[in-house]
């Protein structure tokens, strides 16, 4: 900090930084985006009145905080999917004239992934991949006789068949279809 009689006290970027308890570079991004505090040259240097400091921390202080935006907001980003469901679908154009639908699924197991259909119109591609979509959701092999209404018990089942078809060994399999 500089001081001189008479004249206000004045602190560099690289002094008011300790200070507010953040790296030099966030003052100067502050600044770039007209957010920081006010300060001026002394040649190259930027300086900042002490007391120019004290009414922009006072301001930051006084500013409501952001909440958070709710959800369904159109800027709160893409919602969650549900297990067993899927998001909006969407057609593009390939490179070879066809169209392709797509659309985000989740699966039984929670992970979210990309399910596509192709064909020579956007209303068939799309119609495609409702019914590829309607298949994935009642495939046999799936835990989708599950669902979040499901009860431990169901749950608990549902794990013993996974468990039990895992434990079969071939040879038990073997002897159980007769197969030599």
């Amino acid at each position: 900090m500089h001081a001189f009689p008479g004249l206000e006290p004045v602190l560099t970027t690289s002094e008011l930084a300790p200070h507010l308890g953040v790296p030099v570079q966030a003052i100067h991004d502050l600044r770039h985006a007209r957010r920081g505090p006010r300060g001026f040259r002394v040649g190259r240097e930027l300086r900042y009145r002490l007391s120019e400091v004290q009414v922009w921390v006072e301001a930051m202080e006084a500013r409501p905080r952001r909440r958070p935006r709710p959800r369904g907001h159109p800027m709160s980003g893409r919602g969650r999917l549900e297990i067993g469901t899927y998001g909006d679908i969407s057609t593009i154009r390939t490179g070879n004239g066809t169209i392709r639908a797509e659309a985000r699924y989740r699966d039984g197991d929670g992970i979210v992934s990309k399910v596509t259909a192709t064909a020579a119109t956007a209303r068939q591609a799309e119609q495609d991949l409702r019914l590829k979509l309607q298949r994935r959701n009642t495939r046999p092999d799936s835990a989708f006789a599950l669902s979040p209404e499901s009860t431990v018990a169901e749950l608990a089942e549902a794990w013993w068949r996974i468990c039990s078809c895992a434990a079969t060994s071939r040879r038990e399999r073997r002897i159980a279809t007769g197969a030599s």
